[in-house]
């Protein structure tokens, strides 16, 4: 099989090769060299998944010639893909397999690539092509999964080597044996309900497929030249598909369509799909079932569907209507959902449908369970990372999350939060003498030995050892923390928690309890924690929290604007980054109001105005040029020294404008 495909198409062949004897699509097709990768050899490794597209180049039913949008003909984009290959073989060749690791195909997905080399060099290269599955196999071996797809396929295969009772067998018998060991995860939707997600998909323009999906119980987009979504593994291979196949939009726009379409893959049953003819009409409120995701390319177009339960009840034209829903795709939030569902839209119908919502999200779950064993081990932990990240937040949430998973239900944890500043002492903290009115003295005042909240709240925790008690220590790293833990700083360590102290002060026998776990929170645009007293950075856990850009999907509607929150954020976030370094960065929480993205136009301007422009300004110490660098020239008058007056709208239009991220679907 191998050998023929070899034969037929021998290595001194390609710098001369026809373009007929390679594309699909023309009346030889089937005797090309993407057939016998594809197809004719689908048994020593599958290719299979997307489109044609993956080839570079290709005849379309549709009567044109398909080939990468950067050449400005057929004859230049077949020239250099030809050469590409022919140079990427004769390295193969010589064994300069370093070199053949950091070049590519133009227009080639790194699959097919792969599938060539393995074709012609079957001991040099695992027929192993996906590059979800080389990473997934190079993490069980401890390989670094960041390399290019030739170089992991080597690495993989070099490492298989080193046991005894594969260095004698050949690639494919390593490759199936592999898969028997490390079957890479299957990409489950899960089987739990989850009622609460709603997702607003416009079936076909001006909703020109509804009537089919209301008669065949499916919602169904485009881009079918993707192929079936179902045989993409991960999101950032999915990612880089996209963006070979579209690449005439821009980075940030076929960022944003990809998560979106990838979200809609990923439906669960359970979940909610409102479809919608624009922006004031709702055709349908569909539940998700368990068959999910299904690609079929019978259909004339929109060929990706998932099977819903479709109800009509909520049918009706909306007056004001969805600015947002002139895309695509829009994550609706709970106060829409209220509205969709004929409730009246207001905050305590929002409130209603939220209550709903999963308490935690997978991510979550995940990330919760993370620093779960990290503050097991170390009985402290400190969150860390730039302004806006939700770092306070996210301690709350996790010391409730602990708290449930850590009890039996009827006795949930408890969380007692505090704020360091500088002037904050050790007797605020722990204990001391402070002055209290007192009648019976002259002056109205006495000294008194008073606890601090660390006392108190372990004297708490040592009455019920049956719980667990959080305490949060919001900014702590402002504080002289040597100097507010004092001798304490020994005891809360975990080998030492129980182990009695005398108080200086009172002279009493203290101890932290086992059931008392501390999470500090601090902001490293005010101070790194390589600043941080080395005594206690050795006694905390660390744990960084960057700008989680997820979780402004979805798009923020402003007049005649659609800004892609997500995207404006990370651009800004790459912006600074390039500037001042990851600290400085700007986080999602700024662009939140009450769990939910901002979408009002005034709310979107103020928090510019209030929140970022000042921190920009700090950041440059009035350098208006560069700060003409971050918000653009239309907004900053560098010679001048000022900002440009905008209205609110306008202020939004420019942004979007200067960022590039208005929504293209």
């Amino acid at each position: 099989m191998r050998e023929s495909v070899v034969t037929r198409f021998p290595l001194a062949d390609w710098p001369t090769l026809d373009l007929n004897r390679y594309a699909l699509g023309t009346a030889s097709s089937k005797q090309s060299f993407s057939y016998a990768l594809e197809t004719a050899t689908k048994q020593i490794g599958s290719i299979s998944g997307g489109s044609a597209y993956k080839f570079g180049i290709f005849y379309h039913n549709d009567g044109d010639w398909k080939f990468p949008k950067n050449f400005a003909t057929l004859d230049e984009a077949w020239s250099s893909i030809r050469s590409d290959f022919a140079a990427l073989f004769d390295l193969a060749a010589a064994g300069e397999w370093a070199e053949a690791a950091t070049l590519s195909v133009t227009g080639v997905w790194p699959m097919v690539v792969l599938k060539a080399l393995h074709i012609y060099f079957p001991d040099e290269i695992l027929p192993v092509f996906a590059e979800s599955r080389l990473r997934h196999y190079a993490r069980a071996l401890g390989i670094e999964p960041d390399q290019s797809p030739i170089a992991l396929n080597r690495a993989l295969n070099a490492a298989l080597q080193t046991y005894p009772d594969l260095s004698s067998v050949d690639g494919f018998q390593r490759m199936i044996l592999l898969e028997s060991w490390q079957p890479p995860s299957a990409r489950g939707r899960g089987n739990q309900t989850e009622s609460s997600v709603y997702l607003k998909v416009a079936p076909g323009e001006q909703a020109s497929a509804w009537q089919d999906c209301l008669e065949g119980e499916y919602i169904c987009i485009g881009w079918d030249e993707l192929g079936d979504l179902s045989l993409y593994d991960t999101f950032d291979e999915f990612s880089k598909a996209f963006a070979r196949t579209y690449p005439q939009n821009t980075d940030r726009q076929n960022l944003l369509a990809a998560k979106n379409i990838w979200k809609f893959r990923n439906l669960k049953p359970g979940n909610h799909v409102v479809a919608n003819r624009g922006t004031t009409e709702i055709l349908g409120v569909g539940t998700v079932r368990t068959d999910g995701y299904q690609f079929l390319p019978d259909r004339d177009q929109y060929r990706h569907t998932v099977a819903v339960d479709w109800d009509t009840t909520h049918a009706r034209k909306l007056d004001p209507g969805f600015g947002g829903w002139r895309s695509t795709f829009q994550t609706l939030n709970a106060k829409d959902v209220a509205r969709i569902l004929e409730n009246d839209g207001s905050d305590q119908a929002a409130k209603n449908i939220a209550a709903e919502l999963p308490d935690y999200t997978d991510a979550e779950e995940v990330r919760y369970s993370q620093w779960a064993k990290a503050i097991e081990r170390k009985k402290q932990l400190i969150l860390y990372g730039p302004p806006g990240t939700g770092k306070t937040y996210s301690a709350v949430r996790f010391a409730r999350w602990y708290g449930e998973q850590n009890s039996d239900g009827s006795t949930p944890g408890t969380v007692t939060p505090v704020t360091f500043h500088a002037s904050y002492t050790y007797e605020e903290f722990v204990e001391g003498y402070r002055p209290i009115e007192d009648s019976s003295d002259a002056d109205g005042l006495r000294l008194a030995r008073i606890d601090g909240i660390f006392k108190i709240v372990c004297a708490n925790a040592a009455k019920s050892p049956e719980k667990t008690f959080f305490l949060i220590i919001d900014e702590i790293n402002r504080a002289n923390l040597p100097r507010v833990f004092g001798e304490l700083m020994t005891v809360i360590e975990a080998d030492k928690r129980g182990t009695q102290v005398l108080l200086p002060t009172s002279q009493e026998p203290f101890s932290v309890p086992e059931n008392l776990f501390i999470i500090g929170t601090m902001n490293t645009a005010d101070r790194s924690i390589r600043t941080l007293d080395a005594a206690l950075r050795r006694r905390f856990a660390f744990e960084e929290i960057l700008p989680d850009s997820s979780v402004l999907e979805g798009q923020a509607s402003y007049g005649s604007t659609i800004l892609a929150l997500d995207l404006f954020l990370d651009e800004l976030n790459k912006r600074i980054t390039e500037y001042a370094g990851r600290d400085r960065q700007i986080g999602h929480a700024y662009f939140m109001h009450r769990g939910e993205p901002i979408s009002d136009p005034i709310d979107f301007a103020q928090v510019v105005r209030l929140e970022v422009i000042p921190l920009l300004q700090e950041l440059v110490y009035d350098d208006y040029a560069q700060l003409a660098q971050f918000l653009g020239q239309t907004l900053v008058d560098a010679p001048g020294q000022r900002l440009v007056p905008v209205d609110d709208e306008q202020l939004v239009d420019l942004l979007a404008a200067e960022y590039g991220v208005v929504n293209p679907l």
